[in-house]
C-alpha cells in the first residue's frame, strides 16, 4: 500500500509510503478520501520527490475546500511551489493550519 492512514479526532492523517506518486497512488488517494467523505484530511508527503499529478491533488483539495472541509499537504522538497494547495513545512504547522480554519468556519 502506497499511503498509511490514522483517524484522529478532528482529522484523517495520510501519510505517503513512496518516494514518487505514480496515477495509480493518486488513485488510490481518491479511493481513501471517498471512504472519509466528512473528515479534514492531512496529507503526509515528506516523503515524496515527485507527483506525477499534482493537478489531481488541487481538484482533491478544491473538493474538500468546497465542502467546508480542511486538506492541508505538508511537504517539502521544493514541491510546495509546485502545488496549488494548502501546504505546511511540518506536521505541527499543519496542525495549527487546521486549528486556524477550524476557527474560521
Amino acid at each position: 500500500m502506497s499511503f498509511q492512514t490514522e483517524e484522529r479526532d478532528d482529522h484523517l492523517l495520510i501519510r505517503a509510503q513512496k518516494e514518487s506518486l505514480s496515477t495509480d497512488d493518486i488513485r488510490a488517494l481518491e479511493n481513501i478520501l471517498d471512504e472519509y467523505p466528512r473528515e479534514n484530511v492531512i496529507l503526509h508527503l515528506l516523503a515524496v520527490r515527485s507527483i506525477r499529478q499534482a493537478s489531481v491533488l488541487k481538484k482533491l483539495h478544491d473538493h474538500r475546500k468546497k465542502n467546508d472541509l480542511s486538506f492541508i499537504v505538508i511537504v517539502n522538497n521544493g514541491l510546495e511551489e509546485e502545488l496549488e494547495v494548502t501546504t505546511a513545512l511540518t506536521e505541527q504547522e499543519a496542525y495549527d493550519i487546521l486549528d486556524l480554519e477550524e476557527m474560521e468556519r
